[in-house]
């Protein structure tokens, strides 16, 4: 029997041998993870390699942690979990150093470091080449790709382009599957993990070509980033929280300790007197321009407790009532016109005070009482 027949005999017992197990609850988990058993998950080619006996490891690290002995990379579609600037540069030093890896891009998730330094942009979609099935499309490899494979069963979804100052290769026609340099290793780029999925992996030529990149392995299938990110330990919160709590402790016993510097001498405390508060609401009072009105209230009031005291009537006009007025505030008529039309508000309440001032009797009334 050739390897040929030896290998699709393989690939057909795997299959049936994972569809017997799954039969009673395949799941439909869409993540291509490689202990995922249903339609997306990419588990048979996982069994296939580790019947064929190719050493297999399912990673669960970060790929900084990537083993030595690993010659091979396997990264299914990663998204749950993103790729770090620190593993994108891990993962080129292992190529360089001579790994194979096979880098299978997330459709919805790009732009992490690792796309960024493969010039990853997107590309357009493919032809359907399978009447029965419209999402399959057939990539025809180029010649000495991989040894015994033609053909690739992908879906029709969007493609990937590489940048144009990448230096790489298109290797199918049309343009979904691509080969980049770095040192002495090679990455193969495509959009997807169609070609590696549960129920895909059997189409075309997509066992061999697996087998012909990763050679006799190991190979390393990523898991990690399939995962998402657990919580913080508890101890790490506890370790915060402490660090937190002491140092608003600190900055509490800062605040209410006692200095070493010299005490500050003590504000002297000047109390004003009672005239320069007059003073200053005067002021105050004249650059309100309120004055005016102060003034007209002022006289107003005035003129209303005379009438009512001396019972004048209110109708008088100033002259008349100065007249009336003189015999009472024993002062002549003028004098109250005069201190009636004073303008200022100081100088109108000093006019009537001295008017309402006590003053003896005329020398008449004097006489007269005599």
């Amino acid at each position: 029997m050739s390897r040929g027949s030896r290998l699709s005999v393989g690939l057909i017992v795997t299959a049936l041998v994972l569809g017997l197990v799954g039969s009673s609850g395949r799941s439909q988990s869409p993540i291509p993870s490689a202990n995922n058993p249903g339609p997306k998950g990419v588990e048979i080619a996982r069994v296939w390699l580790e019947e064929a006996g190719v050493p297999v490891t399912v990673g669960h690290a970060p790929l900084t942690e990537l083993p030595q002995a690993v010659r091979a990379l396997v990264l299914p579609a990663p998204a749950t979990r993103p790729i770090e600037r620190e593993e994108a540069d891990a993962v080129r030093d292992f190529v360089e150093s001579g790994g194979t890896v096979l880098y299978l891009v997330d459709r919805e998730v790009m732009g992490g470091p690792l796309d960024t330094a493969l010039g990853l942009r997107r590309g357009p979609t493919l032809p359907v080449t399978n009447a029965l099935d419209g999402h399959e499309a057939t990539l025809t490899l180029a010649e000495g790709v991989a040894k015994g494979a033609r053909t690739l069963s992908v879906s029709t979804l969007r493609t990937v382009q590489l940048g144009e100052d990448v230096s790489g290769e298109a290797l199918s026609e049309p343009k979904a599957l691509w080969r980049v340099y770095w040192g002495d290793g090679t990455v193969f780029v495509a959009a997807g993990a169609d070609l590696l999925e549960n129920a895909r992996f059997h189409r075309a030529d997509n066992a061999r070509f697996l087998a012909a990149i990763v050679g006799g392995g190991p190979v390393w299938f990523d898991e990690y980033h399939h995962q998402a990110a657990g919580p913080t330990p508890l101890g790490r919160s506890l370790w915060a929280i402490a660090a937190q709590l002491g140092l608003v402790f600190l900055l509490v016993l800062f605040g209410v300790g006692r200095r070493l510097g010299p005490a500050r001498p003590p504000l002297a405390v000047v109390h004003r007197s009672a005239l320069e508060y007059v003073d200053a609401f005067a002021a105050l009072t004249h650059r309100a321009k309120i004055d005016v009105e102060l003034v007209e209230d002022v006289r107003r009031r005035r003129l209303a407790d005379w009438s009512r005291r001396f019972g004048l009537p209110p109708e008088l006009s100033t002259q008349e009532l100065a007249e009336r007025l003189a015999p009472h505030l024993r002062c002549p008529a003028q004098t109250i016109v005069q201190a009636l039309g004073q303008t200022e508000l100081p100088a109108l309440l000093t006019a009537l005070d001295a008017l309402e001032a006590p003053r003896p009797a005329p020398a008449t009334a004097r006489a007269g009482r005599a």
